[in-house]
């Protein structure tokens, strides 16, 4: 993702400057925890098909919110469609003070 926005239910939520990449991003969302996103299905995680990655946009769905992440570039580097994956952790904390901020980011663990 570069220089991206990520909009809930049509409304820009938050603003990232900069370049955010890893085998799995990450959005978290005041009062609802952080959804981990993944290409993979990552089942034995508990990760569901719950959206689609075209081209510079990934957009899934959760207890009635869309979520819609958009890049300034492709996100896969092409053309195409691919199922996303998404594993909820409401109860996930993100630290003191920053609690009440969207943030996004890339990881390589599930925690």
């Amino acid at each position: 993702m570069t220089d991206s926005i990520l909009a809930v239910d049509g409304k820009m939520a938050t603003f990232a400057q900069g370049q955010i990449s890893g085998p799995m991003l990450w959005i978290f969302v005041p009062g609802k925890g952080r959804f981990l996103l993944s290409i993979r299905p990552r089942g034995e995680y508990g990760f569901v098909k719950m959206g689609s990655i075209q081209g510079r946009q990934l957009s899934f769905r959760v207890d009635g919110e869309t979520f819609e992440w958009r890049s300034q570039e492709p996100i896969l580097g092409g053309k195409g469609n691919w199922n996303l994956y998404v594993l909820s952790q409401p109860s996930f904390s993100i630290g003191a003070g920053a609690g009440n901020t969207f943030s996004l980011g890339g990881t390589d663990r599930i925690k």
